[in-house]
């Protein structure tokens, strides 16, 4: 699963601080952002580096997922058995044949706050949350030839622990759907069509994060900031919106995609969007594969860019500030296989790194730069080879201006998880995360926790 997003700050610090900085509480995508990328097939390079072949002609992230099996996604294919193995925790359950196919999948995670931040006292959290996922060929039922139909719906329930707890920016957790916890909504709804064997698109109410704003090997982690940058404007769960995205093949490795989406916040609801004060988002990114070394390990490299129209007040002390017409920003990620073992074979063993890098003007948003970076081994206990271990840092820098306004400086967190693969349907997760000056200018805080998923 995935998705991904979400408001940072102490519910009541967040809104004092946009009338302080004369920002509308729900104007700024970016500041506080909302995280995504919930559950993104984070074996894309182990796979690939087992020699499989990524077709350019699938929408390989987000929303989709490891939901999306599908689609046939080999990132994911490699962590599943053959057929004959039970993938289901209840196979009886209708899930589907050859032009429907549909997916539920349970999300668990007991957090707790053991040192610093803003409470200790009976600071333990259970949050969950309940997807069902469909994918339909509206060629195969009704002749529409390359058109396919994408939903997703879902419920998330329990309490959130960085804003009543920990205090941190970028989200401990991300199915963390702050402020609004708890409700049941359609996450998304979109068609794809299928032009060429290089170019398709998708229209319809889309998680940007399925496409943009992101790192492969960054999938597995809890904390929210690897999963979707925090300087990176998207329409993200809960908050999807209404557009479309485009994809063109250029070659075997490159590859171009741009989207535009109505930039409001449209949250927890089932209809579809409206144009709002955020105006509309664009945003593209050019990504280039490649194969280094003797061993031709795998790489992806990926370079992207937003804009935002809307009105966008000026960070500032002074008593009247400039008033922006837009917003804008870039970033970078970078996804490498270091090593392969050698006894793997099909399976794609190793390590992989992972690198992001999200920037956005200060003078109108509160973060003027992102980063986050890690090592994710996968196979690394012996006949363990489906179990993945990963140790990164995310970090974020606050602007000058708002520095200067409240006094935030920066906020660092280092996560440690190990993810045990029990049965092909189900995981456990035990998560260490170390948040340093949470929220800017808190006590270091300690959060230990334990996620499982199953798929149903």
């Amino acid at each position: 699963m995935e998705r991904r997003s979400h408001c940072h700050l102490l519910a009541g610090l967040m809104l004092s601080t946009c009338t302080l900085l004369r920002l509308p509480a729900q104007d700024s995508m970016v500041s506080p952002s909302f995280h995504s990328n919930r559950h993104h097939c984070t074996t894309r390079l182990f796979a690939e580096c087992a020699g499989d072949d990524f077709p350019r002609n699938t929408t390989p992230r987000g929303s989709e997922g490891k939901e999306l099996e599908a689609e046939s996604d080999p990132c994911c294919e490699t962590l599943l058995p053959s057929e004959d193995v039970q993938q289901s925790l209840l196979p009886w359950l209708p899930h589907g044949q050859d032009a429907i196919t549909a997916e539920a999948i349970y999300t668990g995670e007991v957090l707790s706050n053991t040192r610093g931040g803003l409470n200790t006292n009976r600071a333990t959290r259970y949050r969950g949350m309940f997807e069902i996922v469909l994918n339909a060929d509206l060629e195969s039922l009704f002749g529409l030839q390359g058109m396919s139909l994408f939903v997703n719906a879902g419920n998330v329930h329990g309490q959130p622990i960085s804003i009543p707890d920990v205090g941190d920016w970028q989200f401990v957790s991300n199915i963390d759907s702050s402020p609004k916890t708890q409700f049941t909504q359609l996450n998304e709804y979109w068609l794809r069509q299928q032009l060429s064997d290089t170019v398709w698109f998708k229209f319809g109410r889309i998680d940007a994060n399925a496409d943009f704003g992101f790192a492969d090997l960054a999938g597995d982690f809890s904390n929210a900031s690897f999963g979707q940058m925090p300087t990176v404007a998207l329409p993200v769960w809960p908050f999807q919106s209404f557009g479309a995205t485009g994809f063109i093949n250029m070659t075997d490795d490159l590859l171009l995609a741009a989207g535009t989406y109505q930039g409001n916040k449209l949250g927890s609801t089932w209809g579809i969007p409206v144009g709002g004060k955020t105006g509309y988002v664009t945003m593209g990114h050019l990504e280039w594969k490649t194969a280094s070394g003797p061993d031709e390990l795998p790489g992806t490299w990926r370079l992207g860019s937003w804009y935002q129209s809307g009105d966008w007040n000026e960070i500032t002390t002074a008593p009247i500030g400039e008033v922006f017409s837009f917003n804008y920003g870039f970033w970078a990620t970078a996804d490498q296989m270091l090593f392969k073992e050698e006894s793997s074979g099909d399976i794609g063993q190793g390590l992989g790194t992972f690198f992001e890098y999200g920037w956005s003007p200060e003078d109108r948003n509160f973060l003027r730069q992102s980063f986050g970076a890690g090592l994710v081994y996968r196979g690394l206990i012996d006949r363990r080879d489906d179990d993945v271990l990963g140790i990164g840092l995310a970090r974020v820098e606050f602007g000058t201006p708002t520095k200067a306004v409240n006094g935030f400086t920066w906020e660092n967190t280092w996560e440690l998880f190990y993810k045990y693969q029990a049965r092909p349907y189900f995981s456990i997760q035990p998560d260490l995360q170390y948040v340093a000056n949470p929220g800017g200018n808190g006590r270091d805080a300690v959060v230990t926790g334990l996620r499982f998923e199953v798929a149903l």
